[in-house]
């Protein structure tokens, strides 16, 4: 995901937060989500 907001600048902006996104959508950019995986959802992974 960080390869294609680095490969897009001009238009995508990565955001974590409620207010990058915010930001993003202020500055006419689309913004990407990044989620972070739950506790449960690692400790599933992880068996």
């Amino acid at each position: 995901m960080k390869a294609v907001v680095r490969n897009h600048p001009e238009g995508l902006r990565l955001a974590c937060t409620a207010g990058q996104t915010t930001d993003a959508r202020n500055t006419a950019r689309a913004a990407q989500l990044r989620r972070e995986p739950s506790t449960a959802k690692i400790a599933e992974l992880d068996g």
